[in-house]
């Protein structure tokens, strides 16, 4: 009978243990990933927020459809003429960066108003292809 007892309670201080155990490893872990969390950003926030800033304080994002020359049609059924200049992003080698039918992302500056009369084309980047007109 005492060896029963003892085996019960060799088995529940044992089963208490690896409770005991893998409760305390959760909680490191827990602990550890939440301060890597805190570190990462804390070291990210602020440059995302100043390098945005800095570049274009006030902007507008939109998908267009690039056709004909340095012609982008966007969403909203307006249409842009890239910068043809030379030394423009746009061109390399005489010949335009962007094909027929290709789908753009287009970032414009808004210069703080509503109008889209006053837009600048900041950006402009590839972001698929659909089907030519």
């Amino acid at each position: 009978m005492k060896k029963n007892k003892l085996i019960k309670s060799i088995k529940k201080t044992g089963t208490i243990a690896t409770v005991g155990i893998m409760l305390a490893g959760v909680f490191w872990m827990g602990y550890t990933v939440t301060n890597q969390k805190t570190d990462a950003q804390a070291a990210t926030e602020p440059i995302k927020t100043i390098q945005q800033e800095k570049i274009y304080p006030e902007q507008r994002v939109m998908c267009g459809n690039y056709y004909d020359y340095l012609v982008i049609e966007t969403v909203d059924g307006n249409e842009w003429l890239l910068d043809d200049s030379p030394g423009s992003k746009y061109i390399e080698n005489s010949i335009a960066v962007f094909e027929d039918g290709e789908l753009v992302q287009v970032v414009f500056d808004t210069k703080g108003t509503k109008t889209v009369m006053d837009d600048e084309i900041v950006e402009v980047r590839s972001i698929g292809r659909r089907c030519l007109r």
